[in-house]
């Protein structure tokens, strides 16, 4: 096969034709490849004529394909062959009606530019075109491996702006199988950009042009696929409408409401988009669309045409968006974030974590989000933090609020300069609050306040490590009794005894605690943490799905089955130099037993249900045969925190080495039970250590006696090793269906 003037060629054309010639040579009578034209100046491309042999082809009569024997295909490679692909024309003009076929002759066989195999090089493309054919003649030309896609137009002819469709068809619209024209609003946005957001009633419709920004433009569905063959002038496009059985009077109603366009408001350099046609196509037949209209065209007109006065005149094609709700699917449809779509979202803290995330939540649509900081965007905070250099010396709230409307117009924003609005009662109808401010006084007021309220939303609170390298999300379902510190503290309990959470502790609650800080600027800067934007981002991500992907399980699970775990924590580790790979832990857990003092007083008590399970079990032991009428008693093992209104009982002793009990009473000795928890009060960082004691009564009554109180008013006064200025105290008694299911009933005070 010659080639021609070699030096006119590329690396890439001359690696094509030999590619071409392999395929020949191969399979010659299959494919016949002729000597290629030259390049012409204006393009470089080479021109290839290749002959398909068709003689196998199985054909379907229905589908109106009649190949000759031989049917030639013209292949034009680019200059910049193989990370561009060729373009196929037919020579045969009877196909030109053929789904894939634009402007008649030029066929498209990728779905996409990333469709595209450049590695396949010559053998791909010709595969793909023999596919087509075979195809063609088995009219399966919708199957998914050459879906119909929308219209391809020469750039000259573009008008060099976009239209976003963004609103379902009229209603009723969807079943009508005949032609129907409405009027769509037509809204200018910025330089360039349009969008369709509403349907009319008429074309004259008052108030539609009273913004300056909106018009008319009429918008007709066709009755049957428009195809590939697209009008470039006013002529072209009335004999398409025709060929859809329009009738003529539709057709000069359509243009003569497009002449009277006023066009929305532009700047004074731009050029105006004029008079535009809408037109709905459905889909060819066999092909799956999600609804009557399958692809939307746009078309710019000439006013003089628009009034019929010039059938000769161009029209250009105007790119569309199709952004239908009911006619599109969002990238992130099956991810986590698709929990966030149309919710309600309160975000403490617009920092490090929060910033990336409440963009994440925008993105991901939700209908409205409160920001809630009282920090200012400072020069310091550009390394790490999505604001601008722009936005220095401006409040946090009033920056990401902007950002966030850029990002969505359509998304409600409320801003808060309130550190922490939920302390005075503003606690807003949400559907998720997410604690980023990683501010001890905020976790601290969000414990103590969701015990005084009947129901509190979702509450995912977010921290991140010394050295941002890892980072945590802990989350409390409706119902929970506990949020982020009492999550953070049961994670740091389990992570006492569990090798994959041992860095958690020396992270999160070091032994003993840190002693220098990192201060980004001098004088009275806050201590924060060292990371970069990189690792901001990357957790800020991870935490956010962690939390999004559990709140979607909970919505999937069945409200009848067994009690499900409503606090959760998922542990993030980036890669370091020391760790080479990422992990992620999750751990999960039931509610705790809860409980409050007489009449509601004091601190509320959660009782881990492993301890209860001690209890009972002891309990048991007691009410045997032989030992019925003794009591039996033992240490409890927690911590108190009276900021959050807490005591949680982690643990449970039995009597400590020494003790005693008998009909009346348990006694032991404090110091013992100091010496026995030593170990596991360092391991746990001091959150598990004595606490109070627990002993059972025989009876059903429950109430403390003289002689309970005045133990516990010796135990407080005298205090131990753990400094027990404070004490639980907690008496348990068999109620009337012990034998049957072991309930317990309790009874808890605090004494100080």
């Amino acid at each position: 096969m010659e080639t021609g003037d070699a030096r006119e060629l590329t690396v890439g054309q001359r690696e094509a034709l030999a590619q071409l010639r392999r395929i020949a040579a191969r399979v010659p009578a299959a494919i016949r490849v002729h000597p290629p034209r030259r390049p012409a100046e204006s393009d470089g491309d080479v021109t290839v004529r290749v002959d398909l042999n068709c003689t196998a082809l199985t054909v379907v009569p229905e589908s109106g394909f009649r190949p000759r024997d031989w049917e030639t295909v013209l292949i034009s490679v680019s200059p910049g062959f193989p990370y561009v692909p060729p373009v196929a024309e037919l020579t045969n003009r009877e196909f030109a009606t053929l789904t894939n076929v634009m402007w008649g002759r030029y066929l498209c066989l990728y779905l996409s530019d990333n469709d595209w195999q450049p590695d396949a090089g010559m053998w791909g493309f010709v595969d793909r075109l023999t596919t087509w054919f075979l195809r063609a003649a088995a009219n399966e030309l919708t199957s998914p491996g050459l879906r119909w896609h929308p219209p391809a137009m020469d750039w000259a002819r573009e008008y060099p702006g976009l239209v976003i469709f963004g609103v379902d068809l009229p209603p009723g619209t969807e079943s009508t199988e005949s032609f129907w024209l409405a009027w769509a609003a037509f809204t200018r946005i910025k330089t360039g950009l349009y969008e369709v957001q509403r349907w009319v009633s008429r074309p004259d419709a008052p108030g539609v042009r009273d913004d300056g920004r909106t018009t008319v433009a009429p918008f007709l569905a066709l009755p049957r696929p428009i195809g590939f063959w697209f009008p470039r002038t006013v002529g072209a496009l009335i004999g398409h409408l025709r060929d859809q059985d329009v009738p003529p009077s539709d057709i000069q109603a359509l243009l003569a409401n497009a002449a009277r366009w006023t066009g929305p408001a532009a700047e004074e350099d731009e050029e105006p988009i004029g008079p535009v046609i809408l037109i709905g196509s459905p889909a060819p037949a066999g092909e799956a669309a999600p609804g009557r209209v399958a692809h939307i065209v746009a078309w710019r007109v000439p006013p003089g045409a628009a009034a019929g006065r010039a059938d000769d005149a161009p029209v250009h094609w105007v790119r569309v968006d199709d952004q239908r709700p009911s006619a599109t699917r969002r990238r992130d449809h099956s991810r986590p974030a698709r929990w966030l779509a149309d919710r309600r979202i309160l975000l403490l803290g617009c920092g490090a974590l929060g910033a990336p995330i409440a963009e994440h939540c925008v993105r991901a649509g939700v209908r409205s989000i409160v920001l809630v900081d009282k920090g200012t965007v400072t020069p310091g905070l550009l390394v790490r933090q999505p604001y601008e250099d722009g936005d220095i010396g401006e409040s946090k709230v009033q920056a990401l609020g902007k950002r966030l409307k850029r990002i969505d117009p359509t998304v409600k924003v409320e801003v808060s300069y309130a550190a922490l609005p939920i302390v005075f009662g503003q606690w807003p109808e949400v559907d998720l609050m997410i604690d980023a401010t990683a501010n001890r006084a905020v976790a601290v007021a969000i414990e103590r306040v969701r015990q005084h309220i009947d129901r509190s939303p979702p509450v995912l609170s977010v921290f991140v490590g010394h050295e941002a390298d890892r980072g945590i999300a802990t989350l409390a379902l409706p119902g929970a009794g506990g949020a982020g510190v009492d999550i953070l503290r049961r994670l740091a309990v389990d992570a006492a005894t569990d090798d994959d959470l041992v860095d958690v502790l020396d992270d999160f609650f070091p032994d003993p605690p840190r002693t220098t800080y990192f201060q980004p600027a001098p004088g009275c800067s806050d201590p924060t943490f060292v990371g970069s934007s990189a690792d901001l981002s990357a957790l800020a991500s991870q935490l956010l799905n962690a939390g999004t992907s559990l709140l979607a399980e909970a919505d999937r699970a069945e409200t009848d089955r067994e009690p499900a775990p409503n606090r959760s924590a998922t542990v993030v580790q980036l890669p370091t130099l020391r760790r080479p790979s990422s992990a992620t832990h999750r751990r999960q857990w039931l509610d705790d037993v809860v409980r409050s003092g007489p009449d509601g007083a004091g601190p509320q008590v959660r009782i881990d249900r492993a301890a209860m399970a001690t209890i009972r079990r002891l309990v048991a032991r007691s009410t045997q045969a032989d030992v019925d009428s003794f009591e039996t008693g033992g240490a409890l093992l927690g911590q108190i925190d009276m900021a959050s209104g807490v005591v949680w009982v982690t643990e449970v002793l039995d009597l400590p080495p020494g003790g005693h009990s008998s009909e009346s009473h348990v006694t032991f000795d404090l110091s013992k039970v100091d010496e026995l928890i030593a170990d596991r009060r360092t391991a746990t960082r001091g959150m598990v250590r004595l606490i109070g004691a627990w002993h059972s009564h025989p009876t059903e009554d429950v109430r403390p006696s003289d002689a309970d109180r005045a133990t516990m008013a010796r135990m407080t006064a005298a205090g131990n090793g753990d400094s027990l200025t404070r004490a639980l105290l907690l008496i348990v008694a068999p109620d009337a269906t012990w034998s049957k299911d072991r309930r317990l009933q309790m009874y808890v005070e605090m004494f100080s």
